[in-house]
């Protein structure tokens, strides 16, 4: 719009208005120039607010990536703690595996001392089987000779009483 305002005013004014037009362009230069500049500063500015936040970027990074190293560091030294603590309890649980191996009896063992507690308790059992037995034997026997002798003694106890009564028939007849 300016340059239109400057070619009109060139050609419609006479010369000595082209001083005052010669005047007003190299203001207009100026201002320019001045427009210009201050955009330089401006983009100085921009530029040197940029780079400083990327350098404060970059060194927050680079001190979080120190804090993150050595937290990762922190809870890979917890972790192999924590594995340690394991690998100790399992060893102690394999070492009371290993007493409880060497003091228990073997299979072989038990199984040899069943069979013999089995023919221990088998001839226990013929040994009272027999004297039962026998004990019964004497109980029969003492039966029998206690029956016997009762029919011993009924028999006689008849024929005596018989033979009285026969005795006193005759000595009645």
């Amino acid at each position: 719009m300016k340059l239109l305002i400057l070619i009109s005013a060139l050609i419609l004014c006479p010369m000595p208005a082209l001083a005052q037009v010669d005047q007003i362009a190299r203001a207009e230069i100026e201002h320019i120039k001045a427009l210009m500049l201050a955009a330089d500063k401006r983009y100085e500015q921009r530029f040197d607010s940029q780079e400083k936040a990327v350098i404060n970027a970059l060194a927050a990074q680079k001190e979080l990536s120190f804090t993150t190293a050595a937290d990762a560091k922190e809870a890979v030294n917890k972790a192999q703690q924590a594995t340690e603590k394991r690998f100790d309890s399992v060893n102690e649980f394999r070492a009371q595996l290993k007493d409880q191996q060497t003091t228990f009896m073997s299979r072989a063992e038990v199984e040899q001392r069943m069979k013999a507690l089995t023919d221990v308790v088998a001839l226990l059992q013929q040994r009272v089987d027999k004297t039962e037995g026998q004990g019964t034997g004497a109980a029969n026997l003492w039966a029998l000779i206690v029956g016997a002798l009762g029919l011993l003694f009924g028999a006689v106890g008849l024929y005596l009483a018989f033979s009285r009564r026969g005795e006193m028939r005759r000595a009645q007849a």
